[in-house]
């Protein structure tokens, strides 16, 4: 029997695209895009976001989701300033210094500033450092497993030990990453756009009479 010839990785990963076509109409349709009067920039990382997630990259689209937040706060904060007769203020390098600026200048809510730091801990964090124990870890940790029996009427339970735990966390890593990427992009990514184009008519929409 003679070999099959072998595909190129690019065909290849165009044949998984046109396969996934229906799953990723409905990706795209879960994206906001409206927020045009946005900086360029912003636009084109949000750009990026849209491509990755979808066409299934979804580790890649919450990774560049973090970067998307901090690059946005870094252009609207001294923009909003300016808008709303505000001093100028220094950006802060952290993130989370940002959040806190940002909130404090009335740029977001007290709400959003929550909803953003939880975002900033739980994905930007995560995703950005490619931290996959914590990713893993989101949704489903593995804490105690043991073997169950009954034995003279009585159930009894021999609970595994820790070498053998961590056996198991690391086979089952891959999965648990996989499934927690999966249910936590459409969610992120969709409230992040629409709190950005919220965010981005309030600093560079039309001003209000």
């Amino acid at each position: 029997m003679e070999d099959q010839p072998r595909i190129h990785y690019v065909d290849a990963l165009l044949q998984s695209l046109i396969r996934d076509a229906d799953s990723a109409k409905e990706r795209w349709a879960l994206v906001p895009k409206h927020f045009k009067s946005a900086p360029p920039e912003c636009r084109t990382l949000w750009t990026e976001v849209i491509f990755c997630f979808t066409f299934g990259q979804l580790f890649a689209a919450l990774a560049v989701c973090g970067a998307f937040v901090e690059y946005f706060l870094e252009r609207a904060i001294p923009a909003f300033c300016m808008r709303t007769g505000k001093n100028p203020v220094a950006i802060p390098d952290k993130l989370h210094d940002q959040i806190k600026l940002a909130a404090s200048i009335d740029l977001i809510s007290q709400d959003e500033g929550k909803l953003l730091q939880d975002f900033r801990k739980l994905i930007r964090n995560r995703f950005d450092h490619a931290d996959i124990v914590a990713i893993a870890n989101s949704l489903a940790s593995i804490e105690r497993v043991g073997i169950a029996w009954v034995e003279q009427g009585e159930v009894r339970i021999h609970f595994f030990s820790e070498d053998v735990l961590e056996g198991l966390r690391t086979v089952t890593i891959k999965e648990r990453v996989e499934k927690a990427t999966r249910i936590l992009a459409p969610p992120v990514i969709r409230w992040v756009g629409n709190w950005a184009g919220d965010c981005s008519r309030k600093v560079w929409g039309p001003k209000l009479v």
